[in-house]
């Protein structure tokens, strides 16, 4: 009896396509393997085949399944070998399925249009088989058709697929995997080996997943038809002869076929195909850029030293052959994994813009990784150290230095104080010769190597760097401490120890192991003013496993305080409760022991002029306001706000109907009279809006509120970006003037009531149409946005876009200043909470948020009152809206008609969709700024696609 679904490990299956097949499945041997299944593409058809997987036998680890009279599949009959054919799995990858010919006769080949076969001149047939090419399998006979079999594929679970795999164990008898040379079961007669050299094959392969794309080609990961083994393939089309892309691709070939490096992509072959030129290469797990978005170098900080010296050296090599690369970033660094230490082998990829020192004299790379001199005169003559700064670039992009993500970058000038910035921090020092704009002044790689790495790895000759001569090493004695032992029971006792650097590389250790961070110490400068108004300098020792717990120690202050104060640190921040935190700079690490803790205390060192810097890092900023131009910003905030509006456009136009309704509820007499239907609840009213009016009618007003929001979205991010910045330059001349600094949650205000006031006026017009299209009822009043537009100005003028304005913009300020107050209170009353419906910092903001909205309703409610006054007053919704003259009046005389509550009509449903409102706002917002910047700064990994010249 068949099973009635495959076996949860098959592959696939083998389905018989002539009689002969089908006498294999019947044959009792075999019925084991036979299962039956619908096949999805062929009308739900029931199918019977032979399930092949690892569960089948005892055989070689990697063996799915042997077919032959004596194999695994029992196949009788004359001209079926005792072993015919196999189906292994790749040793490597462990995801590529292999067919290997065994047969004495080679009677093994594929069919059909999908065939890809067996290759002549190759040691050992055996050819992939996957779900797009050889579905159609022959065995026996002169034509091998003797049997013929459908393989038919089925969902496969990796990972089950791999642990079933690692805890399979050989049979040492029956040993056969891929790369095995000889089969284990002998052929029934000789062979003869050829031992001429073979000639050069067209590699062939089947795509499986695209790695990027760019402007003049794509890169897929693809496995090799004939071996299994999974390569990386640039695949750009042929372009025109002697065009600027061909000389590119030519450029790349030329390049990767005569070097050699370890820290340098692997180039195997290139080749023409189908007007197509292959570039293949090796496969990697992923690009620096994978990394930076993981923030793998910001969480251990101590990785960039393998990195740093990896580089070097690759961009060392390139200099002895004298290439200049002109496009080192992130994307065009590979890692791939380096022995089980968990360490990684960082290769220079993407040659495309590569020249001789000789010929380099036009524009090339990426703008925010490209040497000044490239920039200012692309026709001077470029050198290898171009590479250098570009890689300087990387690095500090890789570890956010000085918070250079979030800086203004989009022009050369910005971009090289950022730069500059970013080399004076502490940590970075050691690399400032790096970073020259001159580069007859910076360092070559082979000189960094020689002044952080001993040397280690260089390929060009020694030479003297311009700016200073370094000794060997000499970089690890920079900063100098006196370390202090504390055994707890003895006292002090000074000794000297060398200071750490994250870009340096201790005598026993090897910059390939340096993967895994040891338990570091912080030591951390600071100035404390007391308030008696003395300062006092000092150190805070901050261990790396207590950074979480936000504990820090005091370890050394100059005058009367002493050692051994507590020190707390809270979101990068280290502060006391009676002293003022004034400025600090990172002083460097040192390895925690495990016997005995070692304090440091630096030589004197002038504190920094930004008070920011903590640990060699500017903490995120906590407003995502500041990140991109003004141009991203602009267009992500008019993004978020068109989809932002087009999902919450129904409970908007429920939330007009309930405040433009002027009658009480609760009161039977004021409801006498009445044209027109009554609302209550948010659901209710949704189901009567729909049912009278239909579906569509929940998105009345959505064209003139999509074009609102789109406006409000972008003018309000815009002037908050401006706004903002604008304080950041005042607050610098502000706080040195004043003896107090200025609240940052002030800056907030004011710059939050500023963007909104300004968004709201401008977009106030459409703003008045959204209300007054989702008032109208069955009877329009208006026949289109611009008959709406060309009515109210005949019939009431220009002013008539702004009535309520003045209730608009007056709600702003009482929101701002009521949400940041309420927000403070409880912030620190449960801030930095963990609560079961998230963390106590989100829960203020909710708060604070129906605190705001909940005080400037009826402001809102006025406004919304008032923009429907005037000659189609009565022919609205609801036809009996009284006329209210002003925002003051307005209030007072709905008080007086239907009390405090009527303030508040549609409050429940303002609430209900501001949160799904912002949810979206700032979720789309984010993903469309990321998507801009990342657009802008950087290009995809193999963007700069070129060709390559015919050998004929």
């Amino acid at each position: 009896m068949p099973r009635q679904s495959p076996h949860p490990l098959a592959f696939f299956s083998l389905v018989p396509l002539n009689n002969r097949a089908t006498a294999v499945l019947g044959h009792p041997e075999n019925a084991h393997l036979v299962s039956s299944f619908t096949d999805k593409k062929n009308n739900n058809s029931v199918l019977y085949g032979l399930d092949i997987g690892p569960f089948i036998g005892s055989k070689s680890r990697y063996t799915l399944a042997t077919i032959g009279r004596c194999g695994d599949v029992l196949v009788e009959g004359r001209g079926i070998s005792r072993i015919h054919c196999s189906f292994e799995l790749h040793e490597g990858n462990k995801t590529e399925v292999l067919l290997q010919d065994r047969s004495s006769n080679k009677s093994t080949k594929f069919f059909g249009e999908t065939a890809v076969g067996f290759e002549s001149g190759r040691a050992h047939r055996r050819v992939v088989v996957d779900e797009s090419i050889n579905l159609v399998l022959g065995l026996g006979g002169a034509a091998c058709d003797l049997l013929q079999f459908r393989i038919v594929w089925h969902p496969r679970d990796k990972r089950a697929t791999d642990l079933y795999f690692d805890y399979r164990e050989d049979n040492p008898r029956q040993t056969r995997t891929i790369p095995d040379e000889p089969p284990t079961v002998a052929p029934s007669r000789p062979i003869t080996r050829i031992h001429t050299p073979g000639i050069v094959v067209i590699m062939r392969y089947s795509k499986r997943e695209k790695l990027g794309n760019g402007a003049f080609g794509e890169v897929w990961r693809v496995a090799d038809v004939d071996t299994g083994n999974h390569l990386a393939v640039k695949r750009v089309q042929r372009p025109t002869l002697l065009s600027h892309e061909y000389v590119l691709l030519k450029r790349e070939v030329e390049t990767l076929s005569r070097i050699s490096h370890r820290n340098i992509i692997e180039y195997i072959s290139a080749q023409w195909a189908d007007g197509y030129l292959d570039i293949i290469m090796e496969i990697k797990l992923g690009s620096v850029e994978d990394l930076i978005k993981a923030d793998f170098f910001i969480k251990a900080r101590t990785l960039a030293g393998p990195f740093l010296h990896q580089m070097l050296q690759a961009l060392d090599y390139l200099a002895s052959q004298s290439i200049v690369h002109r496009d080192v970033k992130p994307e065009n660094i590979l890692y791939s994994a380096a022995g089980d230490d968990g360490g990684y082998l960082y290769q220079l990829a993407d040659f495309g813009l590569a020249n001789l020192v000789d010929n380099a004299r036009t524009a090339a790379g990426s703008s925010l990784y490209m040497a000044p001199e490239l920039e200012r005169n692309p026709q001077l003559l470029q050198t290898p150290k171009m590479d250098v700064w570009s890689l300087f670039v990387t690095l500090i992009y890789a570890m956010n230095a000085a918070g250079f993500r979030e800086k203004m970058l989009h022009t050369t000038p910005l971009r090289i104080k950022a730069i500059q910035e970013a080399a004076n921090e502490r940590e970075f020092q050691p690399l400032q010769d790096m970073a020259k704009e001159d580069p007859s002044k910076r360092a070559s790689a082979g000189d960094m190597l020689d002044k952080l790495y001993a040397g280690e790895g260089r390929s060009t000759r020694a030479t003297a760097i311009a700016a200073e001569k370094a000794e060997p090493g000499a970089a690890r004695e920079q900063l100098t401490e006196q370390c202090v032992e504390q055994d707890g029971t003895t006292g002090k006792k000074p000794s000297r120890e060398p200071k750490a650097s994250l870009f340096t590389m201790s005598a026993t250790s090897s910059p390939l192991n340096q993967t895994t961070a040891e338990p570091v110490y912080y030591i951390q400068r600071v100035v404390l003013s007391q308030t008696t108004g003395r300062d006092h300098e000092g150190l805070v020792l901050v261990d790396s496993e207590a950074l979480d717990q936000g504990k820090g120690m005091m370890v050394h202050v100059t005058g009367e305080v002493g050692l051994g104060m507590d020190f707390q640190v809270h979101k990068g921040y280290a502060f006391r409760s009676d002293r003022s935190y004034k400025s600090h700079e990172l002083v460097g690490t040192i390895p925690r022991s495990k016997d005995r803790e070692f304090l440091a205390v630096a030589r004197s060192i002038k504190p920094p002029h930004d008070p920011e810097v903590l640990f060699g890092k500017r903490p995120p900023a906590e407003d995502c306001t500041t990140w991109g131009t003004k141009q991203q910003v602009l267009i992500s905030g008019s993004v978020a706000g068109l989809v932002s509006r087009f999902v919450i456009a129904p409970l908007d136009v429920v939330k007009i109907r309930l405040q433009l309704q002027p009658h009480s509820l609760s009161d039977p007499l004021s409801c006498d009279g009445i044209k027109g239907p009554t609302y209550k609840g948010v659901f209710t009213s949704m189901r009567t809006i729909v049912r009278q009016e239909g579906l569509r009618s929940l998105w009345k007003g959505n064209i003139p509120a999509e074009l609102m929001y789109l406006c409000y979205g972008g003018i309000q991010f815009a002037s908050y970006r401006s706004l903002t910045q604008a304080q950041e330059q005042a607050r610098r001349h502000i706080d040195i003037t004043l003896p107090f600094r200025i609240p940052d949650s002030a800056d907030s205000f004011f710059a939050g009531a500023g963007a909104g006031a300004i968004a709201t006026t401008a977009t106030y017009p459409m703003d008045l149409l959204r209300t007054r299209f989702a008032a109208q009822g069955t009877d329009k009043i208006y026949n289109g946005l611009v008959a709406a537009c060309r009515d109210i100005v005949r019939d009431e003028g220009l002013r008539g876009f702004f009535r309520g304005l003045s209730a608009a913009v007056g709600s702003i300020v009482p929101y701002m200043g009521l949400f940041f107050s309420s927000y403070e209170v409880l912030h620190k009353a449960i801030g930095g909470a963990t609560m079961p419906f998230g963390s106590g910092d989100a829960a203020a903001g909710v708060v604070a948020s129906i605190v705001a909205k909940s005080a400037t309703f009826p402001l809102d409610l006025i406004r919304k009152r008032l923009q429907i006054q005037g000659p189609t007053r009565h022919r609205y919704i609801h036809t009996n809206v009284p006329e209210y003259k002003g925002v003051f009046r307005g209030l007072f005389a709905i008080w007086r008609k239907e009390g405090v509550r009527g303030w508040y009509r549609g409050l429940t449903v303002s609430l209900v969709k501001a949160a799904p409102a912002s949810a979206v706002t700032m979720y789309v917002y984010e993903r469309t700024l990321h998507a801009l910047m990342s657009a802008d700064k950087t290009d995809e990994m193999w963007e700069i696609y070129a060709s390559y010249e015919d050998d004929d």
